[in-house]
C-alpha cells in the first residue's frame, strides 16, 4: 500500500500520525518524511508540517536535489496559505518560484504562480490574484503536465466563482475537470474540481446535482485516507453537505453533517480552523440555530 497505508506504519506510529504528532525528523527516509508532513498539511497541523518541510529543503539541498528542494520551499508557501499567514506565504512562494527558474523548471513555476494567485484569492485581492491564474494556464499550457493544467483551469474557474461571474466559472470548471479526467491521473485534483463544481451548482440552487458532486469527491477523499490524513477538505465537504440539506428542507441530515464539521474543525490547529470558520460557507453553518 502507499504512504498512508495502515500497514505500512506500526501501532504507536499511526496514531502520533493521526494526533499530528511528528516522528523524529532523522528517522524518517525523505519519502516518509515528505508523506507525514503533507498529512499534517492535509489535517491543518501547519507548523508541524513547516518544520518537517524545512528540514526536507535542506536534505534536498544537501543532496543537490534543487527541484525537489524548490518544491518543499513551495510547499511551505502553500503551507502558510492554508493558515491564512499571507505575508509568510508570498514570501516562500516568491522563494519556491525563483528556485524553479533556477533549476528550469517550468512546471514549478507554472504551479507556483497558481497558488501565489490563491493566495491572493484568499484575501480577496482579484487584482493581484486573475493575472497570476491566468499566467499559470498560460505556463502550464506550454508544459505536458496535464494534472497541473487542469487544477490550473479549475482554480481560475473558482476564482470568477467567487467574483460572481458564474458563466465563466463554469467554462473553466468543465474544462479543467475534462483535462483531469481524460489526460490526467491525479486524483486529489480531480476531487477538488468536483467540489468547486458543487459550490457552483449550491449557487445556482441545483441542490441535487451539487449533492451528487460532493459525494464524488468525498468517496475520493475517503478512499485515499480519510480524515487521518484529509481532514480540511473532509471538514470542507461537511459544511457543504449541511448547506445543500438545509436547501432541500432535511434539517436532521443537515445537522448531523454540521455535527461532524464541527468535530473535524476541532482536529485542526487553531490558524486553519480560524481560517475555515471564516469561509462564507463555514460562517453559514456554524451560526445556523437548529
Amino acid at each position: 500500500m502507499g504512504i498512508h497505508g495502515l500497514d505500512r506504519c506500526e501501532a504507536s506510529e499511526c496514531y502520533n500520525r493521526l494526533m499530528g504528532i511528528p516522528k523524529d525528523f532523522q528517522a524518517l527516509s525523505d519519502q516518509e518524511l515528505e508523506g507525514q508532513a503533507t498529512d499534517l498539511r492535509n489535517n491543518g497541523q501547519i507548523t508541524d508540517a513547516i518544520a518537517e518541510y524545512k528540514e526536507l529543503v535542506k536534505r534536498f539541498e544537501a543532496q543537490g536535489n534543487a527541484k525537489r528542494a524548490a518544491n518543499m520551499q513551495h510547499m511551505i508557501g502553500v503551507s502558510y496559505k492554508i493558515a491564512n499567514k499571507t505575508e509568510a506565504s508570498l514570501a516562500a512562494l516568491a522563494n519556491a518560484k525563483q528556485r524553479y527558474e533556477q533549476a528550469n523548471d517550468g512546471v514549478g513555476v507554472g504551479r507556483v504562480l497558481r497558488d501565489e494567485g490563491i493566495t491572493y484569492q484568499y484575501v480577496h485581492d482579484f487584482d493581484h490574484a486573475l493575472p497570476l491564474l491566468e499566467e499559470s494556464v498560460d505556463v502550464l499550457g506550454g508544459t505536458d503536465d496535464f494534472a497541473e493544467l487542469g487544477i490550473s483551469h479549475s482554480k481560475l474557474g473558482n476564482l470568477y466563482m467567487e467574483q460572481g461571474n458564474l458563466a465563466e466559472a463554469e467554462t473553466w470548471l468543465v474544462s479543467g475537470l475534462e483535462i483531469l479526467e481524460n489526460k490526467a491521473d491525479h486524483w486529489f485534483y480531480t476531487a477538488t474540481t468536483h467540489l468547486h463544481i458543487a459550490e457552483l451548482h449550491l449557487k445556482r440552487h441545483e441542490d441535487d446535482e451539487a449533492l451528487e458532486e460532493i459525494n464524488r469527491a468525498e468517496k475520493a477523499f475517503l478512499n485515499h485516507g480519510g480524515d487521518a490524513s484529509n481532514a480540511r477538505r473532509l471538514a470542507q465537504i461537511e459544511a457543504l453537505k449541511t448547506i445543500t440539506f438545509l436547501e432541500l428542507g432535511d434539517r436532521d441530515q443537515a445537522r448531523q453533517h454540521k455535527d461532524h464539521c464541527e468535530e473535524l474543525l476541532g482536529k485542526l490547529d487553531d490558524a486553519s480552523a480560524k481560517y475555515l470558520k471564516e469561509k462564507p460557507e463555514f460562517k453559514k453553518i456554524l451560526e445556523y440555530k437548529f
